[in-house]
């Protein structure tokens, strides 16, 4: 598990130039909640603001966290939880979907980062194999992160069992092919153990031959992509994310699509909130299975008496306190729903947003 501390060069206002700010991200499963990991993660943290801010600084924003910390459950079914925490700011959400360990501090944060980070729509998995070994990895538009395989990524593991079954062919060929094969099923039932985990679109790179091995045997026909050929064996990350560019235009078009798709089908059946103000009713009343929302689209806001959002001038830069677009999200996520983003001008004719009630 990695965990990592970013810094970034603060190019905006924020609390964080006079106080210390956390988000974090852990994920929820056996081990995860032991006091020695949590002490571990805290430690760290408090090292690295103390290092930069004066005690006085920092006494707040450490409780806060520990609060935090205090309220992850980790007996229920969710899979990671988010913690933000600043001197007058502190929300738990516990999320459906495995997230990978990741600290950040100082860093101006929004809870769009957060769902950026859980879009399906720019994530894949990429499978690279050969006749004698394969990788899987996680992909993003701009990374790709190796995955940890339960099984070995070489054929020389399986050659005791798969001679056992071919021990009376005497054929170099056929035997060549039978044990080819046989890898395949390997490599498939490995992949079906990532998708259950991952539940994303998967691209296959290998040669021709290989490929249309696992074609013929595959059990994940209907979320592979596309097969692109070629001698992958000693290629770097960046040459295999350099390879897979061309296609990641194809597969953001038809998330878009199917986004559009979903918004038909709600507004046949009469259950969507549209335009900021229907939307924030909606998503205080927990009514919000999806959330559809334009990058870049923020709401600067205030809220009177009766609850309801009153904006205010445009020209204002909101931060992750005063966006009503934000505390939306925020919101979605907490009681159980997911949040798209939608290319700009997408939903220029439905006021930017739209949420997508349960039915």
């Amino acid at each position: 598990m990695n965990t990592v501390l970013n810094e970034k060069t603060r190019g905006k206002i924020s609390e964080s130039i006079y106080y210390p700010c956390i988000a974090m991200v852990l994920p929820i499963e056996k081990g995860m909640g032991s006091s020695e990991n949590l002490k571990r993660l805290t430690d760290r943290i408090e090292n690295e603001i103390g290092s930069k801010y004066r005690r006085d600084k920092t006494t707040h924003v450490i409780e806060k966290l520990h609060h935090a910390l205090s309220q992850i459950n980790y007996s229920g079914n969710k899979k990671s939880v988010a913690i933000f925490v600043s001197p007058s700011y502190e929300t738990v959400l516990h999320l459906d979907i495995p997230l990978e360990e990741s600290i950040m501090v100082d860093e101006p944060f929004e809870i769009r980062d957060l769902v950026h980070s859980l879009h399906p729509a720019d994530k894949y998995i990429l499978l690279v194999q050969s006749a004698q070994s394969f990788r899987v990895f996680l992909g993003t538009q701009n990374k790709l992160i190796k995955l940890k395989l339960s099984i070995p990524d070489n054929i020389e593991a399986y050659k005791n069992d798969i001679a056992e079954k071919i021990e009376y062919f005497t054929d170099t060929t056929d035997r060549k092919e039978i044990m080819m094969d046989k890898f395949i099923h390997h490599i498939d039932k490995e992949l079906d153990n990532i998708l259950n985990k991952y539940h994303l679109p998967v691209f296959v790179l290998g040669s021709e031959r290989m490929n249309g091995h696992f074609k013929k045997y595959t059990h994940h026909e209907k979320v592979i992509l596309d097969y692109i050929h070629g001698n992958y064996d000693d290629a770097t990350i960046y040459q295999l994310g350099e390879t897979i560019k061309p296609y990641l235009s194809d597969l953001r078009k038809k998330a878009q699509q199917e986004l559009r798709l979903k918004i038909e089908q709600a507004m046949d059946a009469n259950k969507v909130a549209i335009g900021i103000d229907e939307v924030w009713k909606s998503a205080l009343n927990k009514k919000g299975r999806m959330l559809i929302v334009e990058k870049n689209y923020y709401y600067p806001h205030v809220v009177d008496q009766d609850g309801n959002l009153k904006g205010i001038s445009p020209n204002v830069n909101p931060s992750p306190l005063q966006d009503a677009v934000d505390i939306i999200i925020e919101k979605v996520l907490e009681n159980g729903g997911e949040v798209q983003f939608a290319d700009p001008e997408m939903l220029k004719d439905l006021g930017q947003i739209i949420l997508i009630q349960y039915y």
